[in-house]
């Protein structure tokens, strides 16, 4: 990342003063200090490797107060008789100075890219007269408890109001959605950036698509703008951000031809997700964080997906479901089987215990996924459904030890088989993860699901088809 200088000025630290340089790439988010002592030879730790929060004030006047610092660099400049000291911070508040040192917040908003086709809501409208006008519904309340509350809010240019903005050969418009984060009381910056990616992986879990966050604005209800004596109003700090990234957003915009994949904010909303979600999020978290990992594709192998999408499976069933092995064999005989018929149970029986003795298996935890309490059909392609468990099970004990007798006792699946059937292993683990998110509509939940991953059996097919045609040329 490329850090343009953005001016000189004077960093304040204990009650003493240096010279400094500051660096910003706006457009990556990235922000770097450079603290000047006038010493030939300064120790190491002259200063600290470390800044929680340290304030400085640029020759322009431009005020500004760094959070997070870690020292990157440091270096004797002999000839110059000064040493300087490098610092990245993960924060920079623009505008305010060492006076709000330790400024808290009452309010962030989040701009982010690649959110205006899942929120479902514009900044424009057309009209009755089929003239294009401002829509009355900008804002959406997500969540909300005693706490906090979360809104999802769109903004836009202004539609021309000046008779030159007519007389132009192309008038554009740009709206932007933001999540907007409030608490009950002053928090610090770091705590609404915890709750803000939450929000932001149910909406990348939702849309397929990495999303990205453009600008960040913060309030304070010590930092205001004085129009007069009854106009007061918080004045809105622009904060930079090491997770800003506004290139990769332009480089990933979304495409028409994905939105139909969505699970929009207004099914979200529907089925009470947001509640569910915030509920259950440390629950969800590992396994939300190793099915994140389908958003770098092109980045990691399929075979590391299909590793990942097996232990997000195993870690769903043993804190959803059980983790305790007597727990188990009661769930199968009591729930899974109660109503089966005599002459299937022993043989489903079998499948699910898949050689559970002294802990709950792989095996037996991806045979239960795979039943769903006959709720759900899942497709496993050319491998029959009784044998599924067991090669997904094996494939992966392979790939981890990469043990050659493994394959000795049954089908491990090769890289292009393991890119297919990572369809079905997805499929599975959105069926369970939107069942805890409120999806109880298993019809819904599964064209829903088809229109996302489609069927392994036609994908197989089409394949089998290319094959015999090029083998026929």
């Amino acid at each position: 990342m490329q850090l343009n200088y953005s001016g000189s000025g004077t960093i304040f630290f204990k009650d003493q003063e240096y010279r400094c340089d500051l660096y910003k790439n706006t457009e990556e988010g990235g922000t770097m200090v450079k603290i000047s002592i006038p010493k030939r030879f300064a120790g190491y730790l002259e200063l600290p490797l470390k800044f929680d929060k340290i304030a400085g004030k640029l020759s322009n006047g431009f005020q500004f107060i760094l959070l997070k610092c870690d020292r990157c660099k440091m270096v004797n400049l002999i000839s110059e008789e000064r040493s300087e000291y490098s610092y990245t911070a993960e924060y920079m508040l623009n505008g305010i100075g060492k006076e709000y040192l330790d400024v808290n917040f009452s309010k962030v908003s989040y701009g982010i890219t690649n959110i205006i086709p899942w929120g479902g809501i514009s900044e424009y409208c057309i009209t009755d007269e089929c003239k294009m006008g401002y829509s009355e519904e900008k804002e959406i309340e997500l969540y909300k408890d005693e706490s906090m509350q979360v809104k999802y809010k769109v903004s836009g240019s202004f539609l021309p109001c000046i008779e030159n903005d007519l007389l132009k050969e192309e008038i554009i418009l740009r709206q932007y959605g933001s999540i907007c984060i409030q608490f009950s009381e002053e928090r610090p910056l770091e705590e609404y950036t915890e709750e803000l990616m939450k929000i932001k992986r149910l909406i990348e879990l939702s849309s397929l698509k990495r999303i990205y966050i453009e600008e960040i604005w913060g309030w304070n209800s010590q930092i205001c703008d004085i129009y007069d004596s009854d106009s007061k109003f918080e004045r809105p700090i622009k904060i930079d951000a090491i997770y800003i990234n506004k290139r990769e957003a332009e480089k990933d915009k979304i495409d028409k031809s994905d939105i139909w994949r969505f699970i929009t904010l207004t099914e979200l909303r529907e089925n009470n997700s947001f509640n569910y979600y915030f509920e259950k999020y440390k629950k969800l978290e590992p396994i939300i964080e190793l099915y994140m990992e389908l958003f770098r594709k092109g980045e990691i192998s399929g075979r590391r997906m299909f590793l990942n999408l097996v232990q997000a499976l195993e870690t769903y069933h043993s804190r959803f479901t059980t983790n305790d092995l007597e727990g188990f064999k009661w769930r199968v005989d009591n729930e899974i089987l109660k109503d089966r018929p005599e002459e299937v149970k022993e043989r489903e029986r079998k499948l699910l215990m898949a050689n559970s003795r002294k802990f709950v298996t792989l095996e037996s935890r991806l045979a239960d996924l795979l039943i769903a309490e006959f709720q759900i059909y899942f497709d496993t392609g050319n491998i029959k459904r009784e044998e599924f468990p067991s090669v997904i099970a094996r494939t992966r004990n392979y790939y981890i030890h990469y043990d050659e007798k493994i394959k000795e006792k049954g089908l491990v699946l090769n890289d292009e088989e393991i890119t297919i059937y990572n369809k079905t292993l997805v499929f599975i683990l959105e069926y369970y993860l939107l069942l805890e998110l409120g999806f109880q509509d298993v019809k819904k939940l599964n064209e829903k699901l088809i229109g996302r991953w489609g069927h392994v059996s036609d994908k197989l097919r089409i394949q089998h088809a290319v094959e015999n045609l090029e083998r026929a040329e």
